[in-house]
């Protein structure tokens, strides 16, 4: 059931300041209160004070724009429907895009998981994907850690940093058609991150390999398959409700043409040299 607003509908005015994601797309917020101690991905320079439940926010994705009227529905919607108390939201226009959320309980989480749900929508709305991974890149072509909570993204990211490997994300990364890709695709980094040291770089690069990760005392770079990869996409994958089915066709597609490893790796710099031999691997 749609959550229904809990006061009325006020037009905003005052742009807050606008936030660089993907490349090629900006989210700009618009509030009628004030932002809330932001998440560590937000810019340095940040408006004071904090949320009250009931605010109502826009994110609107600058010059970019989701063609499908699936994506469209005036009617509010949960941001979680396994968090009700979140708050609620609607896409108002899909050129540019343009999401109008009411805020709930935790303010805080509730203004992350609308802009995730603005990243997800404009992803979707490109034949891509977003997946809850890490992504690593060699300044040729990037690999796609994929694990749940404690999986060990952020560790592996870490190690790869040490050893001059640049991360484009330790949490969350979009996977997007590329004709110039030799796998067909490109991973794109986005500032979201579990690290609050290492900053991610917003940028994209060719997808060489899907890294399935294990914690493990001895390194070990293991071929998996199809139905292994794809299955561990699909639980780390985001989808919005009744999308399912369209992310499954994506993912299989993404998971039959690239290359999978089953990526076993200890807590040291050991998994900086399984790293570059999954890199090697991939291009076999």
């Amino acid at each position: 059931m749609p959550i229904s607003p809990r006061a009325p509908f006020v037009p905003l005015n005052a742009v807050v300041f606008s936030l660089r994601f993907l490349p090629g797309l900006t989210l700009q917020l618009h509030t009628d209160d004030a932002l809330p101690q932001p998440p560590s991905y937000w810019p340095r320079a940040k408006p004071e004070g904090g949320f009250s439940v009931g605010a109502s926010l826009h994110v609107a994705a600058l010059g970019a724009a989701i063609s499908s009227p699936a994506h469209l529905d005036r009617d509010f919607q949960p941001l979680e429907p396994r968090e009700a108390n979140l708050g609620s939201f609607r896409v108002l226009q899909s050129d540019p895009l343009k999401v109008e959320c009411l805020v709930g309980s935790p303010p805080i989480r509730a203004l992350d998981t609308a802009i995730r749900l603005c990243t997800l929508l404009w992803v979707s709305a490109h034949d891509g994907i977003l997946l809850h991974a890490t992504a690593l890149s060699n300044g040729r072509s990037a690999v796609i850690g994929i694990a749940p909570s404690g999986g060990g993204k952020s560790t592996l990211t870490d190690l790869a940093q040490a050893s001059g490997i640049v991360s484009l994300s330790d949490e969350t990364v979009a996977i997007l058609p590329d004709p110039a890709s030799a796998s067909g695709y490109a991973v794109w980094g986005t500032p979201f991150r579990s690290s609050s040291v290492q900053v991610p770089a917003i940028e994209k690069s060719p997808l060489s390999a899907l890294l399935l990760l294990e914690k493990s005392i001895q390194p070990h770079l293991i071929p998996a398959d199809v139905q292994h990869s794809l299955r561990t996409m699909m639980q780390q994958a985001y989808s919005v409700v009744g999308t399912s089915p369209e992310v499954f066709r994506r993912s299989a597609k993404i998971a039959k043409g690239t290359s999978a490893f089953r990526f076993q790796f200890p807590k040291s710099l050991e998994a900086a040299r399984l790293l570059d031999e999954a890199f090697e691997a991939s291009l076999a």
